[in-house]
């Protein structure tokens, strides 16, 4: 009886998966293997691996494709890890097959390069100015003031004297906004009002301008100019003790440097050109002090070669030659004025 109970119960099971089968969707018998249907009812073929062309995998077919690569020893797999390793930026990483070769010094030349501009983003001063733009630059104007107070204003050992001034620093800084090439100039100015002794207000003014040219990634121009003029520091070892007025002082200098690097090794050759002038001063009793004896003129031609073993670390081996000659070879006290000689630092 048992025996019989049992029979049938799968005879009246029959009827009703013969109903299921024929409730299903037709499409899905016309199937080949290999082929699905995806989510909005279109046919997708997979690979042996389970993958569509698109290289999504197909869960439904993972158990037969790990049971398969078991067999053939997992190469497959090992091979599948390393070609969909990728960095942040979805690009190959080394190691992958859809890699590119890259030489080693210039995957240490980009791995700096990517140090040195997170360690940028991180010191980035968020009160910084944002500055004035116009067109492709940007303007940075300042303006400070403050009161100063000297006791002894003419460096005096006998007769100290002392006074108070109102300073104003203007300064308008200029830089450009370009992806390629740059070129900042500064202007920049100091005025001082003294409340007893007019003839110790300050009158400086200066202005400086630097441009660089990128001839290629590695490779550069850079040149400088700079100009200045001040009233004479009374501290100087060389102003006039007897000088009852501060001359005026002019500077001014030019440099063009070339850099190029490689590797890790960057080699700098520069060349520059410095003019100091001085106007004539006044004694106390009216007669003239002559300065044309302290003008000069200086060349000087540097070479540097630097070694960066990271970033921000570095060796360096610099020599330099220099020529100093002055507008009067033979000063007013007698001296034969001028130079010339070499330096080496690292």
């Amino acid at each position: 009886m048992p025996h019989q109970k049992y029979k049938s119960l799968a005879f009246a099971a029959f009827p009703a998966l013969f109903a299921v089968a024929c409730l299903a969707p037709l499409p899905a018998l016309g199937q080949t293997a290999g082929q699905s249907t995806g989510p909005f009812g279109e046919s997708q073929i997979f690979d042996r691996r389970g993958r569509d062309a698109g290289g999504v995998e197909n869960n439904a077919l993972r158990g037969s494709i790990e049971a398969d690569d078991e067999n053939s020893g997992g190469d497959d797999d090992e091979s599948d890890r390393h070609t969909q390793r990728q960095d942040g930026q979805g690009l190959p990483v080394a190691g992958s097959e859809n890699a590119p070769f890259i030489p080693e010094e210039q995957t240490a030349a980009l791995e700096a390069a990517r140090q040195r501009d997170s360690s940028d983003e991180q010191e980035e001063d968020p009160f910084a100015p944002l500055g004035i733009r116009v067109g492709s630059f940007l303007l940075y104007p300042e303006l400070s003031t403050e009161t100063v107070y000297s006791d002894n204003i003419f460096l005096s050992g006998a007769n100290p004297q002392g006074d108070w001034a109102l300073e104003f620093t203007p300064r308008l800084a200029v830089r450009s906004d370009w992806s390629r090439h740059s070129l900042t100039g500064t202007l920049s100015a100091v005025r001082s009002y003294y409340e007893r002794f007019e003839s110790e207000n300050e009158e400086t003014f200066s202005a400086a301008l630097s441009g660089q040219i990128d001839i290629r990634r590695n490779t550069n121009l850079v040149v400088r100019a700079n100009y200045s003029q001040n009233l004479g520091d009374r501290s100087d070892t060389d102003f006039p003790a007897d000088s009852a007025e501060r001359a005026l002082e002019r500077n001014q200098d030019v440099s063009l440097e070339g850099n190029h690097t490689f590797n890790r090794v960057t080699l700098t050759l520069r060349g520059e050109i410095a003019e100091e002038d001085f106007d004539d001063g006044m004694r106390s009793d009216g007669t003239i002090i002559n300065n044309d004896d302290r003008d000069f003129t200086e060349r000087r031609l540097t070479g540097r070669a630097a070694y960066e073993f990271q970033p921000g670390v570095a060796a360096f081996a610099e020599a330099s030659t220099n020529e100093r000659n002055f507008a009067e070879r033979i000063d007013d006290g007698g001296t034969i004025s001028g130079s010339s000689g070499y330096d080496v630092q690292g």
